[in-house]
């Protein structure tokens, strides 16, 4: 115990207990976790971008982006009632969610062949994958309120090892066809499903503060301020298609694959780690010890990840792609600070939807939705100066809504836990 006393005050121990501190943290093992799903993202965008032709190759970012969008949004916020007041995981939910995932996928349909005018047999395939999709969706929500995040994290990034699964088939076969792509998406979708649909409903457990019914008031003002920030995660492929071109596009998913894939898992972490954690936290004081813990590691992945990501970045593209793409600094700069504002800004909305009354998440999703037109607004002028100026147009919507989140978040930091407070008032007496 001595011995323990004495090394302590040693400064180089400080500091790796310090580090050690910073490593156990739940957003730095869940970030290795996501980064490991990333991986498989990564590999399959490489893939695709080296055997496709580039046009083709953006159609099918596209596609993909399409699928990420509307996913999460397929179980119209139920996802954020199981995280935020707990449902009772029975038969019935799932058909609710097959029916909103339904209405999902035919949005998408129509969005898909009116706006991007993508083929017909693509959209058809897509619209199973985004039901199949939902349902997996769902179940990991009720995995990551379990704080059962290893198996949360594996449900919802299944989709990025069935894209390189798909991808890796698609080069060995020479298929260059988008629907053959999802074909294998989809029932990557549906076995995970199966899968965790039947592991929850075998356990037949309820939680005791379990909601009788789907408060959908609150779920529908969870799923508003979900969609703005889903929007802003795709904004740059849903924008480029339109404002520039697909060749555009398969640029940014060449770039995105190795430039953006690390924050986006940083990005991800965030959001599953902070938000129950912090519906879990005793008061403000336990918030704030949370958030300052947590906010060391998170910077510390950040400027890590940015410097790793600028030297490594470039060559990797170069030596998979050989020059098939042409990508300048200005276009790795841009995406790196993206992607920071990106993980910034994810972290004060997870704070916000943790904390928010239902009043005021409606409010959140008001401001979350006017920083989708700000950032439209900023990638249309940036679009004139290329790619680059697209994506810093895009992070000034995306700042806006960190700073939107943050300022209803901050008056559910301030004071201190109630049991401080029933403390005083019994020393008082």
């Amino acid at each position: 115990m001595r011995h323990c006393s004495q090394a302590s005050r040693h400064p180089a121990l400080k500091l790796v207990y310090k580090l050690r501190n910073l490593i156990v943290s739940p957003i730095f093992y869940t970030a290795l976790m996501h980064a490991f799903s990333g991986l498989g993202f990564a590999g399959a965008s490489l893939v695709l971008a080296f055997f496709l032709p580039p046009v083709e190759y953006g159609v099918v970012a596209l596609l993909v982006a399409l699928l990420n969008t509307s996913i999460p949004l397929s179980a119209i916020g139920m996802d954020g009632a199981i995280l935020r007041r707990q449902l009772d995981f029975a038969p019935r939910l799932l058909g609710v969610v097959l029916l909103t995932s339904l209405a999902a996928g035919s949005i998408t349909f129509l969005v898909g062949h009116a706006i991007y005018d993508l083929r017909t047999i693509d959209l058809l395939v897509l619209l199973p994958t985004i039901m199949a999709g939902g349902m997996t969706f769902l179940a990991a929500a009720q995995f990551q309120s379990a704080q059962r995040f290893p198996i949360s994290v594996a449900l919802n990034q299944s989709v990025n090892f069935c894209l390189l699964f798909a991808a890796v088939i698609g080069l060995l076969l020479g298929a260059t066809q988008a629907w053959l792509l999802l074909l294998i998406l989809f029932i990557g979708y549906l076995l995970t499903a199966g899968w965790s649909w039947t592991t929850l409903l075998r356990q037949g457990t309820k939680p005791a503060s379990a909601a009788r019914g789907i408060p959908w008031r609150d779920a529908i003002f969870y799923a508003a301020a979900t969609g703005a920030g889903l929007l802003l995660q795709q904004m740059e492929r849903l924008l480029t298609p339109k404002v520039l071109s697909l060749y555009d596009l398969a640029t940014f998913g060449v770039v995105a694959a190795v430039v953006v894939a690390p924050f986006r898992s940083l990005e991800m972490a965030v959001g599953f780690t902070l938000l129950p954690r912090l519906r879990a936290a005793s008061g403000p004081a336990a918030r704030r010890r949370l958030l300052v813990h947590d906010g060391k590691s998170l910077a510390l992945l950040i400027v890590v990840g940015s410097i790793v990501t600028w030297y490594v970045a470039p060559l990797i593209i170069e030596w998979l792609l050989a020059g098939k793409y042409q990508i300048g600094a200005a276009i790795f700069t841009a995406a790196i600070f993206g992607g920071a504002m990106k993980v910034l800004s994810s972290a004060a909305r997870a704070i916000a939807t943790a904390l928010c009354s239902t009043r005021e998440l409606g409010y959140l999703s008001v401001l979350l939705w006017l920083s989708v037109a700000l950032a439209v607004a900023g990638g249309i002028v940036g679009s004139h100066f290329g790619l680059a100026g697209l994506i810093y147009g895009v992070a000034i919507g995306t700042i806006g809504r960190g700073l939107a989140a943050a300022f209803l978040a901050a008056p559910h930091l301030r004071g201190r836990d109630d049991a401080v407070v029933k403390g005083a008032r019994v020393i008082e007496d």
